[in-house]
């Protein structure tokens, strides 16, 4: 029976930002090149645990693509090499994010590149599309009988002009986010949009998972919440997901227990190849049995000076940081952790 359990066991791994080999050019005309040629590299010491996963999953920073214009007012592009899908490959992410404020920074013709690199070699996307219907469509994959749904949705916040997909025009799925609105600051159609396609896929799906990408950090990165996060997640939560993965403030963030269901605000960064004081990041763990999560956790991760994330041992200072940074920020929320070795589990 033990065995037979095991068997059905399908492990998630979830990472942060992922920043590959890229090439940053300034409004000013002036450019950053790659500091990574190598792809692989970047993966040395986690691919063996990402591997392990039955499934990986990462946001991408960058566009992929040679194609394509820094977009006007853009105070810094990014955008990577094609070739750097190496790296995702040899991690052994089975599906990426690409709803997010960088997306979009080489306007239409790059984000379409980069979603035929990335199909190109097996890596199905969320969150962007040719156009608005294919942005808002999910992902489904299943493992050991289990079927699991994805979708992606990144806030306005930081994001070039036209960044939103539209009926026949590339880009990405929006929370467009403005102190206009009414409390919570979130544009109604675009939650209604979300609402809609939760519901859809909740349907299709024995675990739905949304990812959304907030936009909101400086350089030095916040551990603190916007009124608009908790909204647009509890929202993904009433109408139907059974995990809320978030990225983009660079800091790590608080975890949240609602109604039996995790969210994890960010996850922080995971390969940034660019100069950054931020170097804490968590690989979210999700265990499903029986078609169920059935236990969620994190694994502290530190990136080292070769900008290679690494998982901590329980005994590294660097762990023990991290443990006490979530334990006070998920405990504002409510949520109590427990801790086995280095693993953080969440009380559900």
């Amino acid at each position: 029976m033990k065995k037979e359990q095991e068997e059905k066991t399908i492990t998630l791994l979830a990472a942060g930002d992922v920043l590959l080999g890229v090439r940053i050019q300034k409004i000013d005309g002036t450019a950053t090149e790659p500091v990574r040629q190598n792809p692989a590299t970047a993966f040395t010491l986690i691919a063996p645990t990402l591997k392990s996963a039955d499934i990986g999953f990462c946001n991408l920073e960058a566009p992929l693509a040679e194609t394509g214009k820094p977009v006007l007012g853009r105070i810094m592009a990014f955008r990577s090499s094609p070739k750097m899908v190496e790296g995702l490959t040899y991690a052994g992410f089975d599906l990426i994010n690409l709803a997010n404020n960088h997306t979009m920074d080489y306007g239409p013709d790059a984000c379409v590149e980069t979603l035929e690199v990335l199909a190109a070699n097996k890596l199905p996307t969320i969150g962007a599309g040719r156009n608005i219907a294919e942005a808002r469509k999910p992902v489904f994959l299943e493992r050991k009988g289990t079927r699991f749904g994805f979708l992606g949705y990144t806030t306005s916040e930081n994001q070039p002009q036209h960044f939103a997909a539209g009926t026949n025009k590339p880009g990405v799925a929006p929370i467009r986010i403005s102190t206009l609105f009414h409390p919570p600051h979130t544009n109604d159609e675009d939650m209604e949009m979300m609402i809609e396609d939760i519901q859809t896929a909740r349907s299709q799906a024995d675990v739905l998972i949304v990812s959304c990408h907030w936009s909101v950090g400086l350089m030095g990165g916040s551990h603190t919440l916007t009124v608009h996060q908790p909204a647009v997640t509890r929202a993904a939560i009433d109408a139907g997901a059974d995990l809320v993965i978030g990225h983009g403030p660079h800091a790590i963030q608080a975890v949240e227990v609602y109604k039996g269901k995790a969210i994890f605000y960010n996850l922080g960064n995971f390969v940034v190849d660019r100069d950054t004081p931020i170097k804490d990041s968590l690989l979210l763990k999700c265990i499903v049995t029986g078609k169920k999560i059935s236990q969620v956790s994190f694994l502290p991760v530190l990136i080292n000076k070769e900008g290679q994330p690494c998982l901590l041992a329980a005994e590294d200072e660097n762990c023990a940081k991290i443990h006490k940074i979530m334990e006070k920020l998920s405990g504002k929320l409510g949520t109590h952790l427990t801790f086995i070795g280095a693993e953080g589990v969440v009380e559900m």
